[in-house]
């Protein structure tokens, strides 16, 4: 994976520690956002949100339907999410189960995407 990935989800673990959820949540999604980036691998979409290029992501990645909706919730997630990137005056509202799950899902997706786009370029 992308060494910007491996320093994302440094930043997703020591938030997760330190129970700053929104920033786990941040930091997923930016993940998130990086690895579609990689996966579609043209320099056209490097100064693009998620949102902006999902769809094309979508058609290169390798990761079943239900996964790449949860991707796109948990970006869609981000963008409302009190100080999860954006300022707010209102508190966060993601708990530390969901920073928990939101943690452990974006390493195994990651790693899952990796490992499925290993596999088509192997043969």
């Amino acid at each position: 994976e992308h060494p910007n990935i491996r320093l994302l989800v440094e930043r997703m673990d020591n938030a997760l520690e330190r129970k700053d959820f929104s920033n786990v949540l941040l930091a997923s999604a930016s993940v998130f956002e990086t690895m579609a980036k990689e996966i579609i691998g043209s320099e056209s979409v490097q100064n693009k949100t998620l949102g902006n290029i999902f769809e094309k992501y979508r058609n290169e990645s390798k990761l079943p339907i239900g996964i790449l909706d949860y991707i796109l919730e948990i970006y869609k997630k981000r963008n409302t999410e009190p100080l999860a990137g954006h300022g707010s005056l209102k508190m966060p509202t993601i708990t530390n189960e969901e920073a928990i799950v939101l943690c452990q899902m974006t390493k195994a997706f990651v790693k899952i995407e990796s490992e499925l786009q290993r596999q088509v370029t192997s043969h």
